[in-house]
């Protein structure tokens, strides 16, 4: 959407911020995939033992991705400098907004593993396509407004919506198939 409502310095600048964000998605990503015969066994342990599993296990994840989201907001001018070249100014800038996104993908990567251990995989897919719809309409309406910031504030904020409001909802009603 950004290339064909800007120009193709906001495209090159958002293109290059999003790279470094995605870089560090994979850590979270691995190490849900690595410990999720562990979230499966704790699964079908007791409901105390469950429970105090999963807040450990979130704490962890939450924790680390803000350190590894702070790390990036901080150095993010050194980083699109040494990776990008001074010609990328404008991302460092992007990159420090974007940083915000690891924190609630690492939550939203987190609860999928989860509600995959559950066999709720309809949730996934269902949370998927929320968090696509979310990020459409939020990109229509902030790129035209915001120009390319909007797009990074479209993917913060349907992240937030996807990581935070849909996996209350899917916790409150986990028995049913939504």
């Amino acid at each position: 959407m950004i290339k064909s409502m800007l120009t193709n310095f906001d495209l090159g600048n958002y293109s290059a911020s999003q790279k470094i964000v995605e870089v560090s998605y994979i850590i979270p990503t691995i190490l849900m995939s690595s410990i999720l015969p562990k979230i499966i066994e704790k699964l079908n342990s007791g409901i105390e033992e469950q429970n105090l599993f999963l807040a450990r296990l979130f704490k962890i994840v939450v924790l680390s991705s803000i350190i590894v989201s702070a790390l990036i907001f901080l150095s993010s001018d050194a980083l699109i400098l040494l990776i990008f070249g001074n010609k990328f100014t404008l991302s460092s800038k992007l990159l420090r907004i974007y940083s915000f996104c690891i924190i609630f993908y690492s939550i939203k990567v987190s609860f999928q593993q989860v509600l995959y251990a559950k066999g709720l995989e309809k949730n996934i897919m269902f949370q998927s396509i929320f968090t696509f719809i979310i990020n459409v309409i939020l990109n229509y309406f902030f790129i035209d407004y915001y120009g390319v910031y909007g797009a990074v504030y479209a993917t913060l904020i349907s992240l937030v919506f996807s990581s935070i409001i849909y996996d209350f909802r899917s916790i409150r009603c986990s028995n049913c198939i939504c």
